[in-house]
């Protein structure tokens, strides 16, 4: 049993990694795009899935 729980503890940590660099790098390519323009009249698609993801692998994690 507590080998299971270690590496269920393990995943879990590994996976909630994963999500909160996802959801950091989900920012760039919206300032990359809104920066020269002086606008943010429309979101970049990368950032949004990006950030879904991330926010999808938080949901696991919890």
């Amino acid at each position: 049993m507590s080998g299971s729980l270690s590496l269920s503890l393990s995943l879990s940590t590994y996976l909630g990694n994963i999500a909160a660099f996802l959801a950091s790098l989900s920012y760039i390519p919206q300032v990359r795009k809104a920066w020269p323009r002086n606008s943010t009249d429309d979101l970049s698609l990368g950032m949004l899935t990006a950030l879904t993801l991330g926010l999808g692998l938080w949901a696991c994690t919890a």
